[in-house]
């Protein structure tokens, strides 16, 4: 099996390290790339500053089931460090996701004031709090917020700062 060096590298990102885990895990790279677009898409299609709170798109980070959550999270944190090194004018070798260039580039241009470092943090707060035993589907729409907050770079805080 042919496998690329960013999908290896997003496996040995995502598994620590974790030899074997990466091993068996080489076969879900599809999978995994269905999830970073899907990710993506809720970043950049469904974060714009109207806070609609009816719309389907909105309650992505929502309608995660709990045991969904620790991927998702891994993915959606190195998506965010890779939009924020490429937002610092970092080489492309440094990003994990590369192929992801262009969107990353859209997503930049649209969130130009965007503090990626914050969704970071936000999503890290949210995870200790599930591993607390915090009420689930709260701690998503709160990070849902906060992300929404921060990629437009707004001030005001939820119950996660």
């Amino acid at each position: 099996n042919e496998i690329s060096q960013q999908d290896l590298k997003l496996l040995v990102k995502i598994f620590k390290g974790d030899f074997r885990l990466v091993k068996n895990n080489i076969n879900s790279i599809k999978e995994l790339d269905e999830k970073i677009i899907q990710l993506l898409k809720y970043i950049f299609y469904t974060n714009s500053s109207k806070h609609t709170l009816n719309n389907k798109n909105n309650s992505f980070l929502v309608s995660l089931e709990k045991s969904n959550w620790n991927e998702y999270m891994k993915l959606l944190i190195i998506i965010f460090r890779d939009l924020l090194l490429f937002s610092n004018h970092t080489k492309d070798e440094n990003l994990i996701l590369n192929n992801y260039y262009d969107k990353y580039n859209k997503i930049i241009q649209k969130y130009s004031n965007a503090n990626f470092g914050k969704c970071i943090n936000a999503i890290e707060k949210t995870n200790n709090y599930i591993n607390q035993n915090g009420y689930f589907p709260l701690l998503m729409s709160s990070l849902n917020i906060e992300i929404k907050r921060y990629l437009n770079n707004q001030k005001q805080s939820t119950i996660l700062n």
